[in-house]
């Protein structure tokens, strides 16, 4: 037993253990009970162990410790007590280990610390108190820890801390106060950190912080924060070279926020910014990466990204952006991504990727492009990727340029992703293989008219054709309402005048059975269709509403058509649908559909609606950093929200290569 001076038994169910069991092996140097069922432990157990350096305890159901466990060994460097139950150490019980370098305390159920607990432990190098339930931080408590460098205190419950508890640390090197409940921060509490290389405090309930926050902290490297920011608090930061600001209440950044700094990568998304102003990033003349995603940006200025010479990467996906200002990304002569998906984008200015000679990828998806102009898509061959998919492409004439010009260029686009929202003729079919005869006409003001016999008509209107096989169209717009009526029926339809409200295969006895409706909502002021709309179409199998103004529907715009199939609501501006507007349909049969989407604004809302004997469906919601495809079960005239993405896009996770391989250092 002499020569034995290492001792393991994990994860072996070990629950007792002999008080005198390590009597006979004195000369051991480690000692590992880690992962077993220890709930107790003899007292002085380990005392004949003089010239122990490691003992690890570590994932066992210790819930107390004796104050004199670890009497006698004064040689140990190496004592991890995580993942037990502890919750109240005596403040004695590491007297006397004035040796000790490395003490894990972490993901126990601490609540209280004694204010002396450590005051024997001069040499103490590593302390990790994280993921407990402290609620406080006595003062004095880290007092005497003069050669720290690392302390772990994040994933508490502390709600304040004392004054100067961290200025007897002049070696610390890394603090982790994230996730705790801290509310508001002393002034100069990090003070006297010459030494400090990571400092983070996000994820708390922070409402301000102290102007003079931070000492001289000339190591700096990687600072993670969630609270407003104060005028000047980088400056004095000349080695900073990572910030991370995620997921917290910022809604503004002030010009001058960041010093200059050779920082390169800043993280700023999950927050509630809604403008970047001119000039807000020019001293950050070495960034290589910006992320401004997931935030309520619905404005970026023209010389927002003025001084960033060297950033390769700019991400503004999921914000509310509508339009880029012309010379957004001028001068940015190193990017080489562009991360613009998820917003309402529905044009883009002339010459916005001018002078991008390195450009990679350009990801538009899921934006509310209709068309793009061959202007556009000229600038768009700037970069060696573009993504496009996810858009409401509407396939008439306006299309052409974008059939054309991904033909032409088969490298950049992946072709088959392209594809058409409306008409509903066209939904899903590949843009790129589209002919000429594909294609709708241009919509304009036309205005169909649907009659079966005679139509009456305002004195001031011209006269309408008669139909018996196919619509009649009035080419002239109307001015206030027409009253449309079919004699055999005695329905009634109020028409808005700048309205193409509906095409239709018409007979001269009844509706077909196998009609088709798409309806235009073009330019009605009003945003809201009318309860007698399809008053008398009792027939009718199949309607779409798409590229609308629509906001509303009232219930009852569907009564009595008790033959319907299918409702498609496409590309419109519906916020909500009202509870029984679907109600009286197909009450008698299994197989029929109402699908909404309202990709006008560019939210990938999902619903599906379902009268009787509901059906399983799939949402998928793409995201660049996340795919969520979730199976529901619907009924009963309900309507479910399935837009919910919830992505953390932490510093670590990388959705790109490397930086060093992106941008070479220069």
């Amino acid at each position: 037993m002499n020569l034995l001076l290492r001792f393991s038994l994990t994860h072996s169910h070990l629950h007792t253990i002999h008080p005198r069991a390590f009597q006979v092996a004195p000369q051991l140097k480690s000692v590992k009970l880690s992962s077993n069922d220890l709930s107790t432990l003899p007292a002085q157990v380990f005392s004949p162990l003089r010239t122990l350096d490691q003992l690890h305890l570590d994932g066992n159901k210790l819930e107390t410790i004796a104050p004199d466990m670890f009497e006698g060994l004064v040689g140990l460097l190496d004592l991890d007590l995580s993942r037990n139950k502890l919750n109240n150490p005596p403040s004695d019980v590491f007297d006397g280990l004035t040796n000790l370098n490395f003490l894990n305390l972490g993901r126990n159920l601490i609540r209280k610390l004694q204010p002396t607990i450590f005051h024997s432990l001069t040499k103490l190098v590593y302390l990790f108190i994280y993921n407990n339930e402290l609620e406080v931080l006595e003062t004095g408590i880290f007092d005497g820890l003069v050669n720290l460098e690392e302390l772990k205190l994040h994933q508490n419950h502390i709600t304040s801390l004392p004054p100067q508890v961290f200025w007897s640390l002049r070696n610390l090197k890394v603090l982790t106060l994230s996730s705790n409940r801290l509310k508001a921060i002393p002034e100069k509490s990090f003070y006297n950190m010459p030494k400090i290389r990571k400092l983070t405090i996000y994820n708390n309930p922070l409402l301000s912080l102290p102007d003079q926050l931070m000492g001289h902290m000339p190591d700096i490297k990687e600072f993670y924060l969630l609270t407003s920011l104060p005028q000047g608090i980088f400056l004095n930061l000349p080695l900073l070279s990572h910030i991370s600001l995620y997921e917290n209440q910022l809604e503004s950044l002030e010009p001058g926020i960041f010093g200059p700094m050779a920082l390169q990568e800043l993280w700023l998304y999950d927050n509630k910014l809604s403008r970047v102003e001119d000039d807000t990033f020019r001293n950050l003349t070495q960034l290589r990466l910006l992320v401004l995603s997931r935030n309520q940006i619905d404005y970026v200025s023209t010389k927002a990204f003025r001084g960033l010479e060297k950033v390769g990467e700019v991400s503004l996906h999921t914000n509310l952006l509508t339009t880029l200002q012309a010379g957004t990304f001028q001068g940015l002569s190193s990017l080489v991504n562009i991360s613009l998906e998820h917003n309402f984008i529905s044009s883009l200015p002339l010459d916005f990727l001018q002078g991008l000679s390195n450009l990679g990828q350009i990801d538009l998806r899921n934006n509310s492009l209709p068309n793009l102009p061959q202007k556009s898509l000229d600038d768009l061959s700037a970069a060696t990727e573009i993504l496009l998919q996810q858009n409401p492409w509407r396939c008439d004439k306006d299309i052409l340029p974008l059939r054309d010009w991904l033909r032409q260029n088969p490298s950049k686009v992946n072709q088959t992703m392209v594809v058409c929202e409306t008409p509903f003729s066209l939904d899903g079919e590949v843009i790129a293989l589209l002919s000429d005869e594909n294609l709708m006409p241009i919509m304009s003001t036309v205005e169909p008219v649907l009659t079966s016999t005679e139509k009456r008509r305002k004195p001031h209107t011209p006269p309408s054709r008669r139909s018996t096989s196919s619509p009649a169209f009035k080419t002239t717009p109307t001015s206030e309402y027409e009253e449309v009526t079919s004699s055999g029926q005695g329905e009634k339809e109020i028409v808005s005048n700048h309205t193409l409200i509906i095409i239709a295969v018409v007979s001269t006895v009844v509706i077909s059975t196998v009609i088709i409706i798409c309806v235009f909502w073009r330019r009605n002021k009003r945003g809201r269709g009318n309860i007698g709309a399809f008053e008398g179409l009792v027939d009718l199998k199949n309607i779409e509403i798409s590229s609308t103004q629509l906001t509303s529907i009232p219930v009852g715009v569907f009564k009595d058509l008790s033959n319907l199939d299918q409702i498609v609501l496409k590309s419109n501006k519906l916020h909500s649908l009202e509870k029984g507007l679907f109600d009286g349909l197909k009450k008698n049969k299994n197989n029929h559909s109402y699908y909404y989407t309202n990709s006008s604004y560019n939210t990938n809302y999902h619903y599906t609606f379902h009268n009787h004997h509901a059906h399983h469906y799939t949402s998928n919601y793409h995201h660049p950093y996340y795919h969520n495809t979730t199976n529901h079960h619907c009924a009963n005239n309900n309507i479910y929200n399935h837009y919910k993405h919830s992505y953390s896009h932490h510093p670590p996770q990388r959705h790109q290569p490397p930086l060093q391989q992106l941008y070479p250092q220069s």
